[in-house]
């Protein structure tokens, strides 16, 4: 695990449409090996996300470490908006290295983007891992998919 480094360093940024496909081999590149685990390479493909970024259905967050130059991760999110109306920011796809470098930083730009979009959950799927790095924020797991 890396040292965590200052938010001056790391970025929370939302991407326009036109900056990430213009950036796709990049982010492509950080996509497809989450993809590549279970049930999320079951459900979409990297072509259906570039397709939803292109139509503005998908909305591209990253995170951009200034001090090395690179990205670090990529997140793609879609706002649901359920028959009830719960309004649901949901992250369909994410990559990236050094997690524990960033998830801090992901989460407070995560939330407030969620805020402005008046979403009233959060979700993303994600393998066992996740949950103890996410052990400190205050989140819940609701469900459990068996495939």
């Amino acid at each position: 695990m890396s040292a965590e480094l200052s938010p001056p360093e790391l970025r929370f940024t939302l991407l326009t449409t036109e900056h990430a496909l213009k950036e796709w081999s990049v982010l492509s590149g950080i996509l497809e090996p989450a993809l590549d685990h279970g049930m999320v390479s079951s459900r979409t493909s990297i072509d259906h996300i570039r397709e939803g970024i292109e139509q503005d259905y998908l909305q591209t967050f990253v995170i951009w470490d200034s001090a090395a130059s690179q990205v670090l991760a990529c997140l793609v999110a879609r706002v649901d908006v359920h028959p009830t109306g719960v309004k649901v920011l949901s992250f369909p796809a994410m990559g990236g290295q050094d997690l524990a470098t960033w998830i801090n930083i992901a989460w407070d730009g995560i939330r407030q983007f969620a805020k402005g979009q008046e979403c009233h959950q959060i979700e993303f799927r994600g393998r066992p891992g996740w949950s103890k790095i996410l052990s400190a924020e205050p989140v819940s797991v609701n469900y459990i998919e068996v495939l």
